[in-house]
C-alpha cells in the first residue's frame, strides 16, 4: 500500500513538474514576442552599449588583445552596437598585452556604468551580453533587441514556472494557475519582464528566492541555491 501511495505520489509531482514547464514555457514565449514589439526604454539603448563594452572586455581576455581585429567604419554594420563593439576593439587591439586590460583606462572603457552614469554593478550587463551572443545564431528570426532581452525574459518563464509548482504543490493546480497568471499578466512586471536592464532581472530573482525559501529550511540543494 505504502508503495502504490508513493508511487501515486511520484506520479503527481512529475505532473506538476510537467505543468508547471509548460506555463513557464508559455510565458517565456508570449514575452519573448512582446519584446520584438516594444519599444526602447529611455536608457536601454545606453545598456546595450554597455553590454557591448564587458563583452568586447571579455573577448579580449579570452583571446588576447593582438588579436582583435575591428573596424571604426560605422557604415559597414547594420546596427550601431556592431559600429560600437568594433571601435572597442580596435580599442583593445591597441593595448597589445592581457595585462594592460586590467589598467584603470581600460576598465574605464569595458565598464564604464562602474565609474559613470546611474552606478549600476557589471551582472546585468553580463546578462544582456550572454543573451545576444546566445542568440546571434538565430537572428534570422530573433532581432538583435529580443536577444539583448533573452535572458531577462527567460529568467521570467522560470520564475512564472517555478511559482506554478510551489503553490501547486501547497494547494492545488487552480490556485497555482492563478498565481502564475497573475505574477506574469501584471501589466508593470510584464513589462519590465522585457526591459533589458537590472530592474527585469530583480523581479524574477525575487520570485524565485521567495519559491525556494521553504525549501532551503529542509534540503541542502535549497540552502545553496538561496
Amino acid at each position: 500500500m505504502n508503495v502504490e501511495l508513493k508511487s501515486e505520489s511520484d506520479g503527481k509531482r512529475r505532473m506538476t513538474r510537467v505543468e508547471a514547464a509548460a506555463v513557464g514555457l508559455a510565458v517565456f514565449c508570449a514575452a519573448l514576442i512582446s519584446a520584438a514589439r516594444t519599444p526602447l526604454t529611455w536608457d536601454e539603448g545606453d545598456a546595450f552599449l554597455r553590454a557591448e563594452s564587458v563583452s568586447t572586455w571579455f573577448y579580449a581576455l579570452a583571446v588576447g588583445p593582438e588579436r582583435l581585429v575591428g573596424s571604426t567604419d560605422a557604415l559597414a554594420f547594420d546596427c550601431a552596437s556592431e559600429a560600437y563593439k568594433a571601435r572597442m576593439r580596435d580599442y583593445f587591439a591597441k593595448l597589445g598585452s592581457r595585462r594592460a586590460l586590467f589598467s584603470a583606462d581600460a576598465l574605464r572603457v569595458g565598464f564604464p556604468h562602474t565609474v559613470c552614469r546611474e552606478g549600476h554593478p557589471t551582472g546585468y550587463s553580463l546578462a544582456l551580453a550572454a543573451g545576444r551572443a546566445a542568440t546571434a545564431p538565430f537572428r534570422a528570426v530573433l532581432s538583435e533587441k529580443q536577444g539583448f532581452r533573452f535572458v531577462g525574459v527567460l529568467l521570467f518563464g522560470l520564475a512564472a514556472g517555478a511559482a506554478y509548482y510551489r503553490v501547486a504543490r501547497s494547494f492545488g493546480r487552480f490556485p497555482a494557475l492563478v498565481a502564475a497568471v497573475s505574477f506574469a499578466t501584471c501589466p508593470r512586471v510584464f513589462a519590465h519582464a522585457q526591459i533589458a536592464g537590472g530592474d527585469s532581472l530583480l523581479i524574477s530573482s525575487w520570485v524565485l528566492a521567495w519559491v525556494l525559501f521553504t525549501g532551503s529550511r529542509h534540503t541542502k540543494t535549497g540552502a545553496v541555491l538561496l
